[in-house]
């Protein structure tokens, strides 16, 4: 369930069609659409950002700082050279938070620092928690700038989740592709069982020199043998889904024992040519 605060609830009546999506809304215009985030919040961005910027230096310093205290987040990186790069291009996208232009170029420019991070293989879970590092410097500045930094404060927060839930999607691509080629694998994994099954069921059914014969529980013949076709001359397409009893028109007498006798009455079977049978 989202809760929404009063100043929200009234961000988003006042946007287009009462809140409605519109017919040809993007995936960014919808997520700016469900957290509120309007042109106010990339005007007080853009306002503060001169407020903000002497800090993005120390943020990043601090951000890999913490980074280095956990060893599997630290596994994903080269070296130091690396880490020393990295924490440039951080000072350089905390500008681009404050940047007030907050368009499609800016939402696909997220969206491939989300692939980035999937392809060095950096856990998800660290998305949450380093966004929450940035999320709580930066409050900090806007707090300290008094009354007027509790609006920017909201649209830090906004901006943000924004941010997360765009690169969070990259994760969730990467996982459905991976999905999608599990299941192709295991596609063409069965067709080859399936056809190494044919080759040892024709191995060891239909070239046996023996009559094999399937039945189900009625006694219906589910499977007659190339030997069976052979030796009765019945063909496998007469015979399929038809009573073996039918087929083989079986007739059975029994004689009656003696009274007092112990042995059980002798039982004889002979075939006998069925009107619309060959054997």
């Amino acid at each position: 369930m989202v809760i929404f605060t009063r100043t929200q609830r009234e961000r988003r009546s006042s946007l287009p069609n009462h809140g409605l999506p519109p017919a040809a809304e993007t995936r960014f215009e919808e997520l700016k659409r469900y957290v509120a985030f309007a042109a106010e919040d990339a005007a007080l961005l853009r306002s503060f950002r001169d407020v903000a910027a002497p800090h993005f230096a120390r943020i990043a310093q601090e951000f890999y700082d913490r980074i280095r205290l956990h060893d599997e987040a630290h596994a994903v990186f080269t070296g130091e050279a690396q880490i020393a790069r990295l924490q440039r291009s951080l000072v350089l996208w905390m500008e681009r938070l404050f940047g007030g232009r907050y368009d499609e170029a800016y939402f696909e420019d997220t969206a491939q620092i989300g692939r980035v991070h999937v392809k060095v293989g950096l856990p998800q879970r660290y998305m949450f928690t380093a966004m929450a590092l940035i999320r709580s410097s930066l409050l900090k500045i806007a707090e300290a700038a008094g009354p007027s930094g509790l609006a920017v404060m909201d649209a830090i927060s906004r901006l943000l989740d924004l941010e997360l839930a765009i690169m969070l999607e990259s994760y969730r691509d990467n996982f459905v592709a991976r999905i999608q080629q599990v299941e192709r694998l295991e596609r063409q994994a069965l067709g080859a069982s399936l056809a190494r099954t044919e080759h040892r069921y024709v191995n060891a059914v239909e070239l046996a020199h023996v009559i094999i014969v399937g039945l189900d529980a009625q006694g219906s013949i589910l499977l007659f043998n190339q030997e069976a076709e052979r030796i009765t001359g019945f063909a496998r397409d007469e015979v399929i889904g038809r009573s073996l009893l039918d087929c083989l028109a079986i007739e059975e007498t029994g004689e009656g024992a003696e009274r007092g006798r112990s042995c059980a009455p002798s039982r004889r079977c002979k075939a006998r040519r069925a009107p619309s049978a060959r054997w």
